[in-house]
């Protein structure tokens, strides 16, 4: 069963999950309605950095609500996380397919290598805790909203790079820490907290990561789901 929602913290952050065949506009919209907020409160577009917003449509009731934020992945498995908060000012979400990675559970050298590579985190090198590492480096640079650089030439001129983005911890105790270009960026949306979770699902690795305007009283970031 794919979960509805993953919780930041007190944050409830709504999952949905489509057809790969289903323009993103239209996937928006359908969850959207499933908050019970209708195609009339909000117009979707892109910003100058290809990231999917939504803004308010002439005439609509500005005052109801937060402009809900949204973050799209795809990776075999289609989905959208959303949510409103004032408090809010950076969401994202990536979907990391196991079997991408499934070559490592038979080379235990070869996972080991590649964790030192992404993480100085100190957990197993499994399929599992690879992909929760990878799919955190990728929702928070959408949360930051510039993308990753990962080399050779791919990510655009605003993306940080893959080494600026540390995730740490394993469990219900993974962190994120950002340093250079992401940080600066980080402080630039007004934020001081990261948020993030991860659902380990049969096929997929999911993670939500949510930037905070002001900082909370800090409790353990959960990584499950709450069905």
């Amino acid at each position: 069963m794919l979960p509805t929602a993953i919780w930041l913290g007190d944050l409830a952050v709504t999952l949905a999950f489509v057809p790969n065949d289903i323009p993103r506009a239209d996937a928006a919209r359908t969850a959207l309605s499933s908050l019970g907020i209708t195609k009339d409160t909000y117009a979707f577009y892109r910003t100058p950095w290809g990231q999917p917003r939504l803004r308010h449509r002439p005439g609509a009731d500005r005052t109801a609500t937060p402009i809900p934020l949204l973050s799209f992945s795809d990776d075999g498995l289609a989905g959208m996380a959303i949510a409103a908060d004032p408090s809010l000012r950076g969401l994202g979400l990536d979907i990391v397919r196991l079997d991408r990675l499934s070559r490592y559970s038979a080379d235990a050298a070869a996972a080991a290598h590649l964790l030192r590579r992404i993480s100085a985190a100190t957990t197993a090198a499994t399929p599992t805790n690879l992909a929760s590492i990878f799919a955190l480096k990728e929702a928070t640079a959408k949360a930051l909203g510039t993308g990753l650089k990962v080399g050779l030439g791919l990510g655009g001129p605003h993306s940080v790079s893959f080494s600026s983005i540390e995730v740490s911890g394993s469990g219900h105790d993974r962190s994120v820490e950002l340093h250079g270009a992401a940080r600066t960026r980080l402080r630039s949306l007004g934020a001081h907290e990261i948020r993030v979770a991860t659902c380990a699902l049969p096929d997929y690795v999911i993670g939500v990561v949510g930037l905070i305007r002001q900082p909370r009283n800090r409790c353990r970031l959960p990584d499950v789901v709450r069905m």
